[in-house]
C-alpha cells in the first residue's frame, strides 16, 4: 500500500460515471502486471479496483492508491506495465465503443432493431 494520499498531497479519486470508470480500467487495470492474473484466469488479481467500487471515498478501506492529479482524471500509483501488454498512448482507443458512438449509431438507424 501507499502512503494516504492526503499526507503526499493528492486527493483520492474515483470515477465519476460508469464511462470514466471503463476508460480508467482501459488506461491502467488492462495493462498492469498487478492484475494480470485476473486477465488469465477470471480470478486472483489486484483489489484496488474491487475497492473503489464498493468503498467510498473516505473509508479507511478506499484505496490509497487511486489518486486524481491530472486533466485526464486519475491514475493508480500501483500501477506496473505489464511486460506482456501495449504501453498506452494518446491516440489509443479502448475495444469496446463509448456512449457517444452508441447514441451515433442508433441515431443514424443502426442501432434500431424493427427490421
Amino acid at each position: 500500500m501507499t502512503d494516504d494520499p492526503e499526507t503526499i498531497g493528492l486527493r483520492s479519486y474515483r470515477p465519476a460515471n460508469g464511462t470514466e470508470g471503463l476508460l480508467f480500467q482501459h488506461r491502467y487495470c488492462s495493462r498492469c502486471i498487478h492484475d494480470r492474473e485476473y486477465r488469465r484466469t477470471q480470478t486472483g488479481g489486484c483489489s484496488i479496483w474491487a475497492s473503489a467500487l464498493f468503498y467510498q471515498i473516505g473509508e479507511p478501506e478506499y484505496p490509497p492508491e487511486l489518486v486524481a492529479d491530472g486533466p485526464i482524471g486519475g491514475r493508480c500509483l500501483a500501477f506496473a506495465q505489464d511486460s506482456e501488454e501495449p504501453v498506452f498512448t494518446s491516440g489509443d482507443r479502448p475495444s469496446f465503443p463509448l456512449p457517444s458512438e452508441i447514441a451515433a449509431e442508433f441515431l443514424a438507424g443502426k442501432g434500431d432493431n424493427d427490421d
